[in-house]
C-alpha cells in the first residue's frame, strides 16, 4: 500500500511539473510566427457575436465563442516568464465583447490588462501550437475529425470485447447531448477528448486495478488542466460506467457470497483517484501561483466561487433556483428541446423506455445494480443542484454532463429488461 501511494504521488508530482513545462514550451512560440493565422481567427470570431444559436430558437444548439475567444486572448499573451504563465493575463474591456478585445489584441497591440488565474488554462498549449499552421476555423475542423476518429476508435474497442449494451449506452448518450455541436466550440471540446480517450484504455484495462487508479488520476488532472468548468464530470463518470458494468457481467459467476460491499469501496477508490487529481491539480494552480507572484489569490477565488454557487434571478429562492437549474439543463436534450415536435418526441419515448421495462422486465433482476447505476445518474443532477447559478446561466452546455446520466439509464433497463421476452414477441409478430 505505501509503495502504491508513493508511486501515485510521484506520478502526481512528475505530472503537474510536465503541464507546467509544456505551457513554457508554448511560451517559446513566437507571436510573429502565429500573427497571420491569429489575424484570420480573429476575423472569423468577429463574424458572430460571442454566443448564437447554430439552430434558431433551439438552446441546445448555442454555441460559445466567448470563452474561445478570451482563450485565444491569453494564448496570444503568453509570455516567457512563470508570472504570465500562471496568472493568464489578457487584454479586457467592459465596452465591447470578448471578440473585439481579442481582435484589438492582435490587431493594435493592446497589452493585457487583466487576469484569468483560477483555472490551468492549459489548452493554450494547442492553441498557440496549432496556429503555426492553421487558423481557428480549420481548428474546429481538425477537433471535429479527431472526435469522430476517437469515437470510431472507442465503438470499434467496446464491439470487439462484446459490449453491446455499452455501445448501445454510448450512442444514446451522445445522441441526447447533441454530440455534433462540440467540435464548434474550444471549450466545448476538451472533455470529449479526454473521456473518450480515457474510456477507450479503460476498455482494455478494466481488469488491472491499480493501474486503472492511475489512469483516473490522470484523467482528472488532465480534465482540470484544460477545462473551463463546462463538463467535467464525463471523464469521470462514463469511463466508470464501463468499468461497472463490465465487472457486473461477472456477479452470476461469483459464489454467493459475493461482497456487495466491494463494489461500493472500489467505485469510491476509483473515484477519489479522479477527485485528487482533478481537485489536487487546481489546488496547485493556486498554491503555486500565490509562492510565485507573493499574491493573496483567496478573496479572488471565493469571489468566483461564490458567484458560481449562488445568484439571484427572477427573485428566486435557493429551492427554486435548484429546480430550474436542473430543469433547463434537462430541458436541452435531444429531442426534449427541439420544438414541438422534439417534445412530443421526447414524451413518447419516455413513455416507451417505461413501458418496456414494465412489460418485459425479468424475473433475476439485480437490485444492486440498478442502485449503483441510480447513484451515477444522480452526480450530475447533484452537480447542478450545487453549482446552480453557473448550470442555470450556462446551461446550453452543461446539460452535455447529462451523458452519464442517459448512460445509466440504459444500463439500469438493461438490467430490468429480459431480452428473451422481447425477442419472443418480435417472433410472434413475424409469423401473425
Amino acid at each position: 500500500m505505501i509503495k502504491r501511494i508513493l508511486i501515485i504521488v510521484s506520478i502526481f508530482v512528475v505530472s503537474l511539473a510536465i503541464q507546467i513545462l509544456l505551457l513554457f514550451s508554448s511560451a517559446l512560440i513566437s507571436n510573429s510566427t502565429i500573427v497571420n493565422n491569429y489575424k484570420e481567427s480573429a476575423d472569423f470570431l468577429c463574424e458572430r457575436q460571442v454566443f448564437f444559436e447554430l439552430n434558431e430558437g433551439i438552446n441546445a444548439s448555442k454555441i460559445d465563442r466567448y470563452a474561445d475567444s478570451i482563450l485565444l486572448n491569453i494564448a496570444w499573451n503568453l509570455d516567457k516568464d512563470i508570472e504570465s504563465i500562471l496568472l493568464d493575463s489578457y487584454y479586457y474591456t467592459d465596452y465591447q465583447n470578448e471578440n473585439d478585445n481579442l481582435h484589438d489584441t492582435v490587431y493594435n497591440g493592446k497589452e493585457a490588462n487583466t487576469q484569468y488565474m483560477r483555472y490551468w488554462h492549459g489548452s493554450i498549449i494547442f492553441v498557440r501550437a496549432m496556429h503555426l499552421m492553421f487558423d481557428l476555423k480549420q481548428i474546429y475542423i481538425i477537433n471535429a475529425i479527431l472526435l469522430i476518429i476517437l469515437t470510431v476508435i472507442l465503438f470499434v474497442s467496446l464491439i470487439r470485447n462484446d459490449m453491446k449494451i455499452e455501445t448501445v449506452s454510448l450512442a444514446t448518450g451522445l445522441i441526447c447531448v447533441g454530440v455534433w455541436y462540440v467540435p464548434l466550440s474550444l471549450e466545448y471540446t476538451w472533455t470529449f477528448i479526454v473521456m473518450m480517450i480515457t474510456t477507450i484504455i479503460v476498455v482494455h484495462l478494466h481488469e488491472n486495478d491499480f493501474l486503472l487508479m492511475i489512469e483516473f488520476l490522470l484523467a482528472g488532472m488532465i480534465t482540470n488542466y484544460l477545462d473551463f468548468l463546462t463538463t467535467e464530470t464525463i471523464t469521470l463518470l462514463v469511463p466508470l460506467l464501463i468499468v461497472i458494468s463490465t465487472s457486473f457481467k461477472n456477479i452470476s459467476k461469483k459464489s454467493s457470497g459475493y461482497d456487495k460491499k466491494a463494489d461500493y469501496k472500489w467505485i469510491f477508490a476509483l473515484s477519489v483517484s479522479w477527485a485528487i487529481g482533478y481537485i489536487g491539480n487546481w489546488i496547485m494552480k493556486w498554491v503555486i501561483t500565490a509562492v510565485v507572484t507573493g499574491e493573496n489569490v483567496i478573496p479572488l477565488i471565493s469571489g468566483h466561487i461564490e458567484e458560481r454557487l449562488n445568484g439571484e434571478i427572477n427573485n428566486m429562492n435557493i429551492v427554486q433556483y435548484m429546480i430550474q437549474a436542473v430543469g433547463r439543463n434537462i430541458s436541452c436534450l435531444f429531442p426534449l428541446g427541439y420544438g414541438t415536435i422534439g417534445f412530443i418526441c421526447a414524451i413518447v419515448l419516455i413513455l416507451g423506455y417505461l413501458y418496456v421495462c414494465y412489460v418485459y422486465h425479468g424475473s433475476n433482476i439485480s437490485s444492486h445494480s440498478i442502485i449503483i447505476y441510480l447513484l451515477i445518474a444522480l452526480v450530475p443532477i447533484v452537480r447542478y443542484m450545487i453549482l446552480h447559478n453557473h448550470a442555470y446561466l450556462h446551461c446550453f452546455f452543461t446539460y452535455r454532463a447529462l451523458l452519464p446520466t442517459i448512460m445509466a439509464l440504459c444500463f439500469i433497463a438493461a438490467e430490468i429488461i429480459d431480452g428473451r421476452y422481447i425477442g419472443n414477441a418480435i417472433l410472434h409478430r413475424r409469423k401473425s
